[in-house]
């Protein structure tokens, strides 16, 4: 059996295609490239942190999630294009945001996120003392249960600068972190070096 196709060559372009004709659909803008790359080092942070692990020493664990968190924090208050927060406890630390009610007016009161796999409460060992320093003072930390936010991110990148001190009530070690208003983590020669030129 025979199978025969007959095509009508006569609706094929001999002439050149221009240029506006091929591009009919719209480019990307700069905040959609943004909001690409964001996700994109988050998923990079979430995987990195999986295949490494934390393993090791506790305290070390917790700086180093510490450190995640708060790079978590700063892009996910870009994506969703709201405020979020930071608050901590005697023993750990959660997450807080503004919800907006049936009619997209946002709240004026801070929620805790419950609800979250990434923003999720942090608790540390019970071995451990913390103290946070915000622009120069120390933060009272009270418990879980009247847990505040004190640390605020917005969606233009910005957050609350401060300090951070885990000490190790075994061996009284101390560990450090500092972060800026970008939300990025001080080195500890960057500290000592701005300190040297406000001298």
């Amino acid at each position: 059996m025979m199978i025969s196709a007959v095509g009508c060559l006569n609706n094929i372009r001999t002439y050149p295609v221009s240029l506006g004709a091929m591009r009919s659909g719209r480019g990307y803008t700069l905040l959609e490239l943004l909001i690409v790359i964001v996700i994109i080092a988050v998923l990079s942070s979430v995987a990195t942190m999986s295949l490494t692990g934390l393993g090791g020493d506790p305290a070390e664990k917790a700086m180093k999630q510490l450190r995640f968190d708060i790079e978590l924090l700063g892009n996910e208050a870009i994506i969703r294009s709201e405020p979020l927060a930071l608050g901590f406890y005697d023993q750990g630390y959660a997450f807080f945001n503004r919800p907006e009610d049936e009619d997209g007016n946002i709240s004026e009161a801070w929620e805790l996120i419950t609800e979250d796999r990434l923003l999720k409460l942090q608790k540390f060992d019970d071995a451990f003392d913390h103290q946070i320093f915000a622009r120069g003072e120390p933060l009272l930390l009270s418990g879980e249960d009247s847990l505040e936010p004190q640390i605020y991110a917005m969606p233009t990148g910005e957050i609350t600068p401060f300090e951070y001190q885990l000490t190790d009530t075994s061996t009284d070690n101390v560990w450090d972190a500092k972060f800026d208003a970008l939300g990025r983590f001080i080195e500890p020669d960057e500290a000592n070096d701005s300190a040297d030129k406000a001298l």
